[in-house]
């Protein structure tokens, strides 16, 4: 059967035991060119924590060499910067509220309405005006004659020097004085803090004592406002008659609810029939859903005896069909019954259907005349309502507009009795609660903060660093990389360090044991499943560029299919660096295949195979040729008719070709294979070219199946198991990385 044909067969099928679509056209069913995000964008699954450990630990030397750089660079900042000590003071400000409020009473005052935080924040404001400031300086100079600054250029570097800072949820205020000499620091913030009490002072002298006067004036306009307001309730409550309208709204609300009874046991009835028209439509239109909806239908005896009688003639019908045709008697007459009985069933339905129909439609209407009574009903309660708030709020006002008056009233003639009062209006007293001490200690910088800072920076600028030089190396380096570019990871090979490549080539067959004969089984099983083994019968082995680990898959594959009973070939198509003869006929002499398909001797196929050392395998291999171009043999008639040879003759057919992302070889035959696979080596294969090597075997539609991990390190403090060969089982090994020095030929 032709591979192009058995692709549209019945040998499709979705899904496989062994996670992803490795038997399906996968993700590769449409053509793709290379910059395309075709086969998984990064970012897609957020952020890998494992790849970035990785990053960090493969990358450590650089992340620690710009942590120390800027470690560095923070030392010499600290030991060239000058000191900065800190000296503060502690005042408590007490601002006295007007004795004008009284019991929630608030009476404006003639410059407008005073409150504690204005006058707290007005008397601060003062503290930090240019006036404060020359007022320290001038004291300042007169007790350090020292000091060469003029009192302008003292009082400046005040201002650039000095904090204010209010204390959460209190009235205390720290002033602070940063300088370079701590005795300047605490001179300073002690002279702040009496130059402050002294100018509090002054101010509470100058406050006006003509508060009495005008509470006299107060005193007088708020009798004549309570006067004023008491008439006006008395006239308002003769005018409003709130008890008549409560009475009115009492009895609408009974009406509202005697009718919202009725109106939710009529759509209580009317849901019900309109349930049971539904169910009998149901049943009309299919009696054989009948079974599901019978037992929710009330007083169904009648229709449940039609629909046993319909279903039993039914069943009989079926049973004579089973033994008689069409034409026999028994059939037609019980056909004739299934008809006649269905035809009463029918009968049935829609005479019951018509008569709950004309009940619906009654209910529906008394609903309807129950839906305006109880809209009316509404209107008029929330009419009522309106009136009722709006005489309620107006009667309020009235009240506490009365209240107000009064309490004001009262508050006002027993502030004239007392004595001194402009004094004690809007005034406020500062009191030192922490005279500045001499600070011991700078404030700036703060080595503890700059290094811990600097190790913090170092450390991310590091790793950075680390992440960029990762992201341009652009390297596969586990299992994640080639799952984000959609790609199937069929299989890990573990990394054999004593072992050569001709003889790792062979560890199938001279070690039944180890793992990678474990792992080379079980991509022989995903392979040769019952529901893939046609489908890939031929098996292209490609890579991006040599070294990573074609020949070493393709010849161990072999030789798992060959040791499964299965009659396998295996083809050597690098012609340009053959090697399939050095491993399995180093000694013997045999025939080239490039040399016979350069005769185009094709009736000589047979004479190419030679055994590759175990029963049911055979191995077709290539000498190399200065004389014979391999450009001009690809995508011949000759490779077409080979595979067709082998496919006739072998049940597996397994060819090791040159790395496509060096030459084109690969893609001239892809289109002739059932499936490839490719093969990446950790931190040696570059993802561009993984993915632009399976973007070009997808644009000859052929199915990629997935990806070979070759010459992985695993931990030693891992165990293995039977499950090896599932590379799933390979995240509870812990991370991996290739062996950086192995440059050995396939």
């Amino acid at each position: 059967m032709n591979k192009k044909s058995k692709k549209t067969e019945e040998h499709e099928f979705k899904g496989s035991p062994y996670g992803g679509a490795p038997y399906g056209k996968g993700p590769y069913s449409d053509p793709v060119y290379y910059g395309q995000a075709s086969y998984g964008e990064d970012g897609e699954e957020g952020i890998d924590l494992m790849r970035l450990v990785q990053i960090g630990l493969r990358h450590w030397k650089t992340i620690l060499l710009v942590t120390l750089l800027v470690v560095g660079l923070g030392l010499i900042y600290l030991k060239l910067a000058t000191p900065i000590y800190r000296a503060h003071a502690l005042m408590e400000m007490s601002v006295r509220k007007p004795r004008l409020v009284k019991e929630s009473a608030v009476i404006e005052e003639q410059g407008g309405r005073l409150d504690t935080d204005m006058i707290f924040n007005t008397r601060l404001a003062k503290f930090q005006s240019t006036g404060m400031r020359l007022l320290v300086a001038k004291r300042y100079l007169a007790e350090h004659p020292s000091n060469t600054n003029s009192v302008e250029r003292l009082a400046e570097l005040i201002g650039e020097m000095t904090t204010w800072e209010v204390q959460r949820k209190s009235y205390v205020v720290e002033v602070s004085v940063d300088s370079p000499d701590p005795e300047e620091a605490r001179d300073l913030a002690n002279l702040y803090a009496e130059s402050a009490t002294v100018l509090m002072v002054e101010e509470n002298q100058k406050t006006s004592d003509n508060a009495v006067q005008w509470l006299k004036k107060q005193a007088k306009q708020q009798e004549l406002a309570l006067a004023a307001a008491e008439q006006a309730l008395v006239d308002y409550r003769t005018k409003v008659s709130i008890d008549a309208l409560r009475n009115g709204k009492r009895v609408a609300e009974d009406n509202m609810v005697q009718l919202n009874t009725s109106m939710i046991e009529l759509e209580s009835k009317l849901l019900t029939d309109q349930a049971l028209v539904k169910h009998l439509k149901i049943i009309e239109q299919q009696p054989e859903a009948a079974e599901t909806v019978l037992g929710i239908i009330p007083d169904a005896e009648q229709l449940k005896e039609f629909y046993v009688e319909w279903w039993n003639a039914k069943m009989e019908l079926a049973k004579l069909q089973k033994r008689y045709t069409d034409a026999h008697s028994s059939v037609k007459q019980a056909a004739i019954t299934v008809d006649q009985t269905r035809e009463r069933l029918e009968g049935y339905l829609a005479t019951r259907i018509k008569s709950t129909e004309n009940s619906t439609q009654v209910l529906a209407e008394q609903a309807e005349v129950l839906r305006n009574r109880i809209k009316q009903e509404k209107e008029e309660i929330e009419a009522l309502e309106l009136k009722i708030v709006t005489s309620e709020g107006r009667l309020n006002t009235l009240m506490r507009e009365k209240e107000a008056a009064d309490t004001t009233y009262r508050s006002v003639l027993s502030r004239i009795e007392e004595s001194r009062m402009a004094a004690d209006e809007n005034t406020a007293v500062l009191k030192l609660l922490q005279a500045a001490e001499l600070p011991e200690i700078p404030v700036s910088p703060r080595k503890l903060r700059i290094l811990a800072l600097a190790i913090f920076l170092g450390g991310m600028f590091g790793y950075g660093l680390a992440w960029l030089i990762e992201l341009l190396e652009d390297k596969v380096t586990g299992i994640r990389d080639i799952e984000k570019m959609g790609l199937t990871m069929l299989a890990l090979i573990p990394q054999q360090k004593e072992a050569d490549r001709p003889k790792l080539a062979k560890l199938c067959m001279q070690d039944k044991f180890s793992h990678v004969t474990e792992t080379f089984a079980s991509l022989r099983v995903m392979l040769t499943y019952k529901e893939a083994k046609e489908r890939y019968q031929v098996v292209l082995i490609t890579s991006t560029q040599p070294a990573e680990g074609k020949t070493v898959t393709a010849s161990n594959l072999a030789i798992s299919m060959a040791q499964s009973g299965r009659k396998t070939l295996l083809i050597d198509f690098d012609l340009r660096r053959p090697r399939l003869k050095k491993i399995f006929a180093a000694d013997k002499d045999v025939i080239s295949l490039m040399h016979l398909l350069e005769k185009k001797d094709y009736e000589a196929f047979a004479t190419l195979p030679f055994n590759g050392g175990i029963e049911h395998l055979d191995v077709i291999a290539s000498r190399p040729s200065d004389t014979i171009s391999p450009t001009e043999l690809i995508g011949g008639e000759g490779m077409e008719k080979l595979i067709a040879w082998a496919r006739s003759i072998y049940e597996c057919v397994i060819i090791d070709s040159p790395p496509l992302g060096v030459v084109g070889d690969s893609q001239g035959i892809a289109d002739l294979v059932d499936g490839v696979i490719l093969t990446a080596k950790p931190e040696f294969t570059r993802k561009r070219a993984l993915r632009y090597t399976a973007e070009r075997i997808e644009s000859v539609n052929t199915n990629v199946i997935g990806v070979v991990l070759d010459n992985v390190r695993i931990r030693r403090h891992h165990t293995y198991s039977s499950q090896y060969h599932h590379y799933n089982s390979y995240y509870a090994y812990g991370s991996y990385r290739s062996e950086s020095t192995d440059a050995a030929e396939e």
